[in-house]
């Protein structure tokens, strides 16, 4: 799954809400978005996780420090400067830096590190003589710390948006619930049928703060079909069904049963709702209350 998450990550595919930002709100969520959110707590998480690639750079004992400090404040900028407007840079890390900003803050992150670094870091462990680690394992675990910030960002963001209770949707749908309550209280008992208006004689202030998100969307279903039942028993919008399917109100019924009552009094032909056939032309040419020789209006 982790080599899943990496390849849609490095093409940009990764499913994410793509009009809505669960931490920060923004407008869009995309693949870079996901490591350059500058919501706090991913904020806290990207330095804690720079503070622990420094650590592992300590650690291994072969990492040049000049390299080490000037790729850290690299991350740190988070996209938002390129590699060589930082101030102070020397110039024996200027190609490098150079390098990077060709091939972008985003790319880095996902473990696409320029060559120069590689020949930087083997040069540097040829020169150690108590190291057995040569430049390209140093270059190898790199990569695994720098696809590591990427995937604790990934992870954090997830657990922010998808958690059963603290979750971002989850969040939502707890609001749209209570909003619904707090319309659906407002309704009258005379617009549920007698056998539900028992659901507008219960504690709204136990249902809002003391139960749980299940019985509150439960009684919002219930009071929704209760105003559906009430609806259908009103005697203002009682409809009924035509023989051909389609539902006709009750007005519009009894107006067409008059107009078949009136028609068969005054004699009227009655048309039927198929469509005559269409006469062929030798037969209404020679009529006189064609149409087409009528006069216009």
């Amino acid at each position: 799954m982790f080599g899943v998450w990496l390849a849609k990550q490095s093409i940009g595919v990764c499913a994410t809400q793509w009009n809505m930002a669960p931490n920060c709100h923004s407008y869009r969520e995309d693949s870079a978005h996901l490591n350059r959110c500058m919501e706090a707590g991913r904020t806290l998480l990207f330095k804690d996780s720079i503070q622990r690639l420094g650590m592992w750079m300590e650690a291994t004992g072969c990492t040049d420090s000049t390299l080490g400090y000037w790729i850290q404040k690299f991350l740190l900028t988070r996209g938002r400067r390129p590699c060589r407007t930082l101030k102070i840079m020397p110039t024996t890390i200027a190609a490098v830096a150079a390098d990077i900003n060709t091939i972008g803050w985003t790319e880095f992150l996902h473990g696409r590190i320029p060559c120069s670094i590689t020949k930087w870091q083997t040069a540097h462990c040829i020169g150690l003589v108590q190291s057995r680690l040569t430049g390209r394992d140093w270059v190898k675990g790199f990569i695994r710390q720098l696809l590591r910030i990427s995937h604790s960002q990934w992870i954090y963001r997830n657990f922010t948006l998808h958690h059963k209770t603290r979750g971002y949707l989850a969040l939502k749908k707890k609001a749209e619930v209570l909003s619904a309550i707090a319309n659906l209280t407002e309704q009258r008992p005379e617009d549920l049928p007698e056998d539900s208006r028992f659901l507008l004689e219960m504690d709204f202030e136990s249902l809002v703060l003391a139960s749980s998100y299940g019985r509150q969307a439960y009684w919002v279903l219930a009071m929704k079909a209760a105003l559906r039942g009430g609806k259908r028993c009103s005697s203002h919008t009682w409809k009924r069904t035509s023989r051909d399917g389609t539902r006709a109100s009750r007005l519009v019924q009894l107006a067409t049963v008059e107009y078949v009552r009136v028609a068969r009094i005054d004699g009227v032909a009655i048309r039927s709702g198929k469509r005559k056939p269409w006469g062929k032309g030798g037969s209404t040419l020679g009529n006189g209350s064609n149409k087409r020789l009528r006069k216009p209006d």
